[in-house]
């Protein structure tokens, strides 16, 4: 018989914050964005979340850095998570 084919393996993207930036009422993450991987910037004013994350921005993975602003942080506070795709 035939050997079997090895199953194929995908390994999952990591995250890397390099770069934290807040500005005035901006602020923006920083990060190595791989090829063919969705960037979710979310928050939540709480940790637990209690009412889950808020969905902010996207970006997609270029192989190199990219940046995903949240434009309005009107909250006294907020929690932020990177959720890839």
């Amino acid at each position: 018989s035939l050997p079997r084919p090895a199953p194929l393996v995908i390994p999952r993207p990591t995250v890397s914050i390099t770069g934290l930036h807040p500005a005035g009422y901006n602020f923006s993450f920083l990060s190595v964005a791989h090829p063919g991987v969705m960037y979710y910037l979310e928050y939540s004013t709480n940790l637990p979340p209690l009412t889950g994350w808020t969905a902010i921005g996207a970006a997609p993975g270029n192989g190199g850095m990219t940046s995903i602003a949240d434009p309005s942080p009107s909250d006294s506070r907020r929690f932020y998570r990177i959720r890839v795709e």
